[in-house]
């Protein structure tokens, strides 16, 4: 009979066991509970905003795509400009031939030759020879000037050449 009782003193204190702890989880389960739609709502709130940064960054990666195939296109454009300017120049290389350059020397250098002019004492304008003259005869640099209708300075310049 003891061992009887002995179990069935053992059973009702594992079924005691077994109430505490049914209400021990009871409440954690309803704690769960509780943070679950919390967590579940800030879950949705993140994909929302994820699915909005995904949108976004997709339509710029689009817009860089045609951005790229727009300098793709200019650059052909341009690369063909310059192979034909260079064509361009290659045929302008064979028509000149070294005869129109050995030409060509010739007249810029006959362009930039300086040309001497003989300056003549008895010209319009050049007063030396009566200058010269009317210093002979004792007329001094203001009076010259005078006489003549020409500046003090010219006049200056001439005798100092003359001496």
């Amino acid at each position: 009979m003891e061992a009887i009782e002995i179990t069935i003193f053992i059973m009702f204190v594992i079924g005691i066991a077994f109430i505490i702890m049914s209400f021990i989880v009871k409440e954690r389960i309803q704690t769960v509970n509780t943070i679950i739609p919390s967590v579940s709502a800030k879950t949705q709130d993140s994909m929302d905003a994820f699915d909005a940064v995904s949108k976004e960054v997709n339509g710029k990666i689009m817009e860089l795509n045609d951005y790229t195939d727009f300098v793709h296109k200019e650059m052909e454009n341009k690369h063909k400009e310059l192979l034909f300017l260079y064509q361009l120049i290659s045929e302008k290389e064979k028509d000149i031939t070294s005869d129109d350059v050995k030409q060509l020397k010739t007249h810029v250098k006959e362009t930039l030759k300086p040309k001497r002019q003989k300056i003549s004492l008895n010209e319009g304008n050049n007063h030396n020879k009566a200058i010269i003259s009317l210093y002979q005869q004792g007329y001094n640099v203001t009076e010259i000037a005078k006489k003549l209708s020409i500046g003090k300075g010219e006049v200056k310049l001439v005798i100092d050449l003359f001496r």
